[in-house]
């Protein structure tokens, strides 16, 4: 938390010529300095989780579901953008995986960006158009609750595919209420 006080109190002189210029209208001079209208506490909220302790590096983090539900999303593959740095694209039509740009490098079709979904790993490892493909499509972004990443080949645990990274995506257990409606008439 911050707060903002004036920088002084002292009032403003009647006469323009005698205030140094602060580049504000003298209406603006006059309102701040005037008694009475003292600034409040400003409050400043991050919008990110604090990994300070937790993450390894600044190349690793999380995406929450608040954050998930502030972004628009078209397409399954969209949802992954929210990783800092990694660009989604679907360059010839749908039905076919999507092709993965993370930090300078072409991941043809996730060929080194590990992605699982609620701990199943979505690159397979064998595939006619190369090892590691990745078929998000299936996705259902509406259900997804968080997603993690790890930007860089530095992590063991990641394992295969993940010479640029890895993304995982986490759905939710339980939905705030029913989306099945029975209607009749």
């Amino acid at each position: 938390m911050a707060t903002v006080a004036p920088k002084d109190d002292t009032p403003p002189t009647t006469n323009a010529a005698d205030r140094p210029s602060s580049g504000k209208s003298a209406s603006t001079e006059t309102a701040m300095a005037a008694p009475g209208n003292a600034l409040g506490t400003i409050v400043v909220t991050g919008s990110r989780l604090s990994q300070l302790g937790i993450a390894d590096s600044a190349n690793a983090g999380v995406v929450t579901a608040k954050q998930l539900a502030a972004r628009t999303v078209y397409r399954p593959g969209e949802l992954l953008e929210a990783t800092p740095g990694l660009i989604v694209s679907q360059h010839s039509g749908e039905g076919k995986a999507n092709q993965y740009y993370l930090r300078g490098f072409n991941l043809d079709h996730g060929t080194d960006l590990r992605t699982t979904v609620d701990g199943m790993l979505v690159n397979q490892r064998s595939h006619s158009h190369g090892q590691g493909w990745t078929d998000v499509n299936f996705l259902i972004p509406e259900l997804a609750a968080q997603l993690d990443y790890h930007k860089g080949p530095y992590s063991a645990e990641d394992g295969d595919f993940a010479a640029a990274g890895s993304v995982s995506v986490h759905y939710v257990d339980v939905l705030p209420k029913s989306l099945i409606h029975n209607y009749s008439g």
